[in-house]
């Protein structure tokens, strides 16, 4: 994979040439752009699967669809693969408390209440991390029954060296986690814009005054976007007009 700089491109040729497959364009060597064109993919059902394969192991075993340094299944192995999933940061970190994860990107806002005291939106939205969920079945040639095997690859942003993104298999338990998860519950995705995002917080802001907003919010009648925090501005409340 390209890394930033000079003297290197900041598009890959390969992983544009798949994500093409799944209708997803442009695909810049940004750990969100990669996320998103995952997703497509993954989106698109059993068709996508070999070729969301095929695009993380561009990513990283260097611009080659079956690479000799990394496969994230092993060589014909697609015909067994049975659920592919994705799992956002904000997932990860909750799985994963103890690893050092890059900081995300944080954007902020500031806006009034409808009392007038200015509020600050902030938004950690864009992942430098997520997680690759794979599972398959194979045939145990021992037994003659069937094995499932389970895998949680986490994939993280890393501009150093050869490579743009670094990775290392989540234990075992974690796996098994995710997939509880994904049978309960399903998997979160970014669905919004960040600007979407920001307006959605502040129209609440408009409705309510910070303090009723945060008592809504932990009571669970109201759920703020995801990845969104609201905190008062160190600036003082607006005076009112006589």
């Amino acid at each position: 994979m390209y890394v930033y700089g000079p003297d290197r491109p900041d598009k890959s040729p390969e992983l544009n040439l798949f994500a093409q497959l799944c209708g997803v364009q442009q695909v810049k060597t940004n750990i969100l752009d990669v996320y998103n064109a995952l997703r497509a993919c993954i989106d698109m059902g059993e068709k996508g699967w070999l070729v969301s394969i095929a695009l993380l192991n561009i990513v990283l075993g260097g611009n080659v669809a079956v690479p000799d340094v990394v496969s994230v299944i092993p060589p014909g192995y697609g015909k067994y693969l049975k659920k592919i999933s994705l799992v956002n940061e904000v997932v990860l970190e909750e799985l994963l408390p103890d690893i050092p994860f890059p900081e995300r990107q944080v954007f902020h806002r500031r806006t009034e209440d409808r009392e007038g005291t200015f509020v600050d939106i902030t938004v950690e939205r864009y992942p430098k991390a997520f997680g690759v969920y794979i599972e398959y079945e194979y045939p145990d040639f021992a037994s003659g029954g069937v094995v499932v095997n389970k895998e949680l690859w986490v994939i993280y942003q890393a501009s150093t060296g050869s490579y743009l993104f670094k990775s290392f298999l989540a234990p075992t338990a974690v796996a098994e986690r995710v997939s509880k998860i994904l049978e309960e519950t399903g998997m979160k995705h970014y669905e919004k814009p960040l600007t979407s995002i920001l307006d959605e917080a502040q129209q609440y802001l408009k409705n309510y005054s910070y303090s009723e907003l945060r008592e809504l919010v932990k009571k669970g009648v109201i759920r703020l976007p995801e990845g969104v925090k609201i905190e008062l501005s160190e600036e003082k409340k607006r005076p009112r007009p006589f």
